[in-house]
């Protein structure tokens, strides 16, 4: 309810001053609970008759619940109280609520009755034009939001490849415009259902295997229709199934790019027990918006990565192919080189050049002859020299390719030494690559532990202990410390996925 119009109590008392001029009466300006606040004149006291309460409270009192039931539609009255003092009221409103009252006071009642009146269009005037005014900040102020969160979105999203990323940024622009308990993320799965991939509550993220069927529930039919929805009582919604988490009301909207429905957003139970509104609902539709396109986006490029990957693999397996021993051995080492690379605080950019590179480190031996690459013995100075030239064919392969230009530097220096004395160019400790010496430890592990036809593999404490012994002159010492970490935790084991053939492991 609003105490007083919008006009500083010194325009209201020279408006007053300047009305009551024109006539033989008293004006006041009471607010809503019945405090006076503006007199004219100054020194005019309450309305008061002979035989009435100095101030006039006993008439005041039977004028009040009239007051009260004024309304917008029929805003005025006159009235002559017991004592014979003629009233004349006029009811301001702020948007149907009681915003104070013009009373005009005397014995000339059909003055005060104009004045009053009068008065009161005025300040009703002044009331709404002030109301559009507040109406048209708010829109603006909404809008200003809208767009700053499309703007911030846009920025955040579009760089993530990656869906975890996209939830959590998702949940964060959430929270920062509309205060709720739950906030759920549902995308379709492959059974057509809805899978919660993401959700949180006030303190963080909470692990849940929520799912539902193809069209069940409040999120099935939003979903379904592709339209947003607020409930009040969700609980009470004879389409509600309820998450493992408690709900009463619930706001949900479609997350839709290009006409193709990809999942829901779910809120659940506005903080402080308020209703969710249109604008909460805005801003909801807005963020939903660009985490469609993000979420979307983040699908084609895994699509397009599975695609580029198999096709690597498949690179690399027909390379190993050429030598039935090395079957499986680009894939092991790029295994051992991504849990290696895990160890140290590298973007996942960096994680996944260091993959690549594992993968692709011995594509230059396509170039190098059958004859040298499946000789069983030990190869003559001009064979190993030839065999060390596989790191320039492979960096030269890769090369040509813009987007593995820093992967082809990488395989280029894979088999140099910390010490200085390996090849092609004699590099010495951090002057190599660091995915380098992460690919040399692993392949020579990889090595160390795969049979070949002229002899058996070791077990992994012994290629362990032989590559201790080599760290800090073949290998760097501060790798070799976060390879030996990893295998003491157990994650070098292999995973299904990933040619074993020909390996020891007792």
């Amino acid at each position: 309810m609003a105490s007083v119009p919008p006009m500083a109590r010194h325009d209201i008392e020279q408006l007053f001053e300047e009305a009551g001029r024109l006539g033989q009466c008293s004006l006041a300006f009471l607010s809503p609970e019945g405090e006076w606040l503006v007199r004219w004149p100054k020194t005019a006291r309450r309305p008061h008759a002979p035989g009435a309460a100095a101030d006039g409270a006993d008439c005041l009192r039977l004028l009040a619940p009239m007051v009260l039931a004024l309304t917008p539609s029929s805003p005025t009255l006159s009235w002559v109280c017991p004592h014979g003092v003629e009233y004349a009221v006029g009811a301001l409103f702020a948007q149907s609520a009681p915003a104070g009252s013009v009373i005009g006071y005397g014995d000339a009642s059909v003055q005060a009755l104009s004045l009053t009146r009068l008065l009161r269009l005025h300040l009703q005037q002044v009331i709404d034009l002030q109301q559009e005014m507040e109406n048209l900040s708010n829109e603006i102020a909404r809008n200003y939001e809208e767009l700053n969160l499309h703007y911030e979105l846009s920025a955040k999203l579009g760089t993530h490849p990656t869906p975890d990323p996209i939830y959590q940024n998702v949940v964060e622009q959430i929270r920062r415009v509309i205060s709720c308990d739950h906030i759920a993320i549902l995308l379709r799965d492959e059974q057509g259902g809805l899978s919660a991939v993401y959700a949180t509550n006030r303190t963080g993220r909470i692990q849940t295997s929520f799912r539902l069927d193809s069209g069940v529930g409040l999120s099935g039919e939003v979903v379904n229709t592709g339209t947003a929805m607020i409930v009040c009582r969700a609980d009470l919604h004879p389409r509600f199934v309820p998450p493992p988490y408690a709900v009463t009301a619930q706001m949900s909207v479609p997350l839709v790019t290009s006409g193709k429905v990809l999942g829901v957003i779910n809120l659940t139970d506005k903080e402080g027990g308020e209703e969710f509104s249109t604008n909460d609902l805005k801003l909801l539709e807005t963020i939903a918006r660009q985490a469609a396109i993000a979420l979307e986006n983040a699908r084609l490029f895994a699509d397009v990565r599975s695609l580029f990957l198999s096709a690597v693999k498949s690179l690399a397996s027909a390379i190993d192919a050429k030598d039935p021993y090395t079957h499986g051995h680009s894939l092991r080492v790029a295994y051992y080189s991504a849990i290696i690379a895990e160890q140290f605080p590298l973007p996942p950019e960096q994680r996944e050049e260091v993959y690549l590179a594992a993968v692709l480190h011995d594509v230059g031996k396509i170039a190098i002859p059958e004859s040298i690459l499946l000789k069983p013995g030990s190869l003559t100075e001009p064979e190993w020299d030839t065999m060390k030239r596989h790191p320039l064919h492979s960096a030269q392969i890769l090369g040509e390719i813009k987007q593995f230009v820093t992967l082809s530097q990488i395989v280029r220096h894979e088999h140099e030494r910390y010490d200085g004395s390996g090849y092609p160019d004699g590099l010495k400790a951090e002057a190599i690559p660091l995915a380098s010496r992460i690919i040399a430890i692993a392949d020579a592990y990889d090595a160390m532990t795969t049979s070949r036809s002229y002899r058996q593999g070791m077990n992994p404490e012994q290629a362990i202990h032989l590559l201790a012994k080599a760290a800090g002159t073949q290998f760097d010492p501060h790798v070799f410390a976060q390879f030996k970490s990893a295998f003491e935790q157990g994650r070098l084991t292999l995973p299904p996925d990933v040619p074993a053939q020909f390996l020891v492991t007792e």
